[in-house]
This record gives structure tokens, sequence and C-alpha cells, in this order.
């Protein structure tokens, strides 16, 4: 019995993805930058006083670590995009955009069906946007960059 594309993402029946082959250098690289951002920038910038009680510096702090790491992966290692498994939905197999249709508005009506007594207490804030945006947004972009390999 073969499992049709539609329901093969449910199962995580993936076609194999493309590969990944880095060379030791760009490994080297990565690893350097590795230890660079997460044990002296990130504990550096995290600390930074004057700034962390403003309410963008999150924002500002997610988005500077997320764009420094892509930076130094593709400009400086040399590791391009789908090699980070950042790869266009053009080039997504059929398993992989049916399950990102299906999946998306699952999602979505898991997460306001388990949070709709936050999400009605929030929507009653005079402060609502101002919430999304500094700690919302962060919060994404953190999950983004939690993602992103790590070689």
């Amino acid at each position: 019995m073969t499992v049709g594309p539609a329901w093969r993402g449910q199962l995580f029946l993936f076609d194999k993805p493309p590969s990944r082959d880095l060379s030791t250098r760009q490994r080297y690289v990565l690893l350097a930058a590795f230890v660079a951002i997460e044990c002296i920038a990130r504990p550096a910038l995290k600390n930074f006083s004057p700034l962390t009680e403003r309410p963008w510096w999150s924002l500002l702090l997610m988005t500077s670590l997320t764009g420094l790491t892509l930076i130094v992966a593709t400009r400086i290692a040399g590791v391009r995009f789908d090699q980070l498994g950042l790869r266009s939905p053009r080039n997504w197999s059929a398993v992989e955009r049916y399950y990102f249709v299906q999946i998306v508005p699952i999602t979505l009506a898991v997460f306001v069906f388990a949070t709709s007594r936050e999400l009605a207490a929030l929507w009653t804030r005079h402060d609502v946007f101002r919430i999304l945006v500094w700690v919302f947004i962060p919060q994404l972009i953190w999950g983004f960059y939690q993602e992103l390999p790590r070689y």
C-alpha cells in the first residue's frame, strides 16, 4: 500500500533532503562563528545594561543575531542557504508543499484553542500592537534563530 503525498507529511515520510556537503573549512568557520556568537556576542549584548530595559531591545537583539549568523554562514563560510535547510518553496517536493498547506491551519487552530482565554484577555488590552511588535515578533525570530543548523 502506498501513501499519497497529501498524507506522507502527516506520517513524517518526507523525501530525503538534498545533501549538505560542507568542506572542512566551512565546518570550522561555522563552529568558530557559533562559539563567537553564542558564547561571546550574545551574552555581551544580552547584558548591555543601558538598553536591556527598552521594549525594542529583544527585537533588535534577535534580528541582529539572526542577521549576523546568516551573514557569517553565507558570506564568510561560503555556505549556501539550501545547505542551511532554507530552500525556496519552488524547490519543495509535493509532500512538503502539501504538509505546509495542511500544518499551518492545523497549528493555528490548535494554538487558538489551547490559548483562547489568554488571547481573549490579550485583545482587551490597549497595548496589543505593542505586545505584538515587542514580544511576539522577537519570539518568532528567536525560534527561527534556534532552528538555524549548527555544524
